[in-house]
């Protein structure tokens, strides 16, 4: 899956040369021809690759999981909500989607040989901008680079060039990831994440386990099964006036819910 050919890797390191030149996007698959073939197997046989605080979880066979449109941070998403507006209590269905394998090795390449863990991309004079994550599964250990509003840079933001490279990188990677051809049914419910404060009341008709015992020191639980599908289902028809900051997350294959 990860060896390239002689002349895509050549490709590719000149796209990466080139691109430290410049703030555009590097592209990981300017040499690829599309998305071929949809990957045996299905999403999280494979080991997690690498993932996106904007959704995007690749794996290393080329098959993805992104939030189906009706998830509740793609709906965040599309309306931009400002940061200061409490989430709604459930998100994240999950819609498959695959890559082909040049695609999967030049992001592959490009994640290992560019991401730098905990680097400091600079902050944009912008306000109420989100963070974007990018996070790498692929080397000997975990590798996560954020930015700050990233696509908004400007002339006077006093980013130097290996930040504004950085960034570059990061957008590459996130419009790969976009390429991804969706296919199949969103995936049904499996396991849940739940979280929510210490010490705080369960909300009335709560059908869950106790929530003390559920969230733990860490406030953060996992359930499966029928009990995440009541969950969701009951967090999903209330509002944050009604739970406070309890919340649920689906948890696409392959990823820990309270690692």
């Amino acid at each position: 899956m990860r060896r390239l050919s002689a002349a895509v890797l050549t490709g590719l390191l000149l796209t990466f040369g080139l691109a430290a030149c410049s703030d555009e996007p590097v592209d990981p698959t300017a040499e690829c021809s599309g998305n071929g073939q949809v990957p045996a197997g299905e999403p999280g046989a494979a080991e997690v690759l690498l993932t996106t605080s904007r959704g995007h979880v690749l794996y290393a066979d080329g098959w993805m999981v992104v939030p189906a449109e009706d998830g509740a941070r793609a709906t965040l998403a599309a309306v931009q909500v400002p940061l200061m507006a409490p989430p709604p209590p459930t998100g994240d269905l999950w819609q498959p989607a695959y890559l082909g394998s040049c695609q999967v090795a030049g992001i592959d390449t490009l994640a290992a040989e560019e991401l730098d863990d905990g680097a400091d991309l600079g902050q944009p004079m912008v306000t109420d901008a989100s963070t974007t994550s990018v996070t790498y599964y692929g080397g000997d250990g975990v590798v996560r680079t954020s930015a700050y509003a990233l696509g908004h840079e400007g002339t006077g933001d006093g980013l130097s060039r290996d930040q504004r490279h950085g960034r570059a990188v990061l957008e590459g990677l996130i419009d790969a990831l976009d390429e991804a051809t969706a296919t199949g049914d969103v995936l049904p419910i499996e396991t849940l994440q739940v979280v929510g404060e210490a010490g705080e009341p369960e909300p009335e008709g709560w059908p869950g386990p106790p929530l003390d015992e559920l969230l733990g020191d860490d406030e953060c639980g996992e359930l499966t099964g029928e009990e995440a599908l009541e969950v969701y289902e009951f967090l999903g028809e209330r509002t944050h006036d009604d739970v406070g900051w309890l919340r649920a997350t689906v948890v696409a294959p392959g990823m820990s819910a309270c690692g």
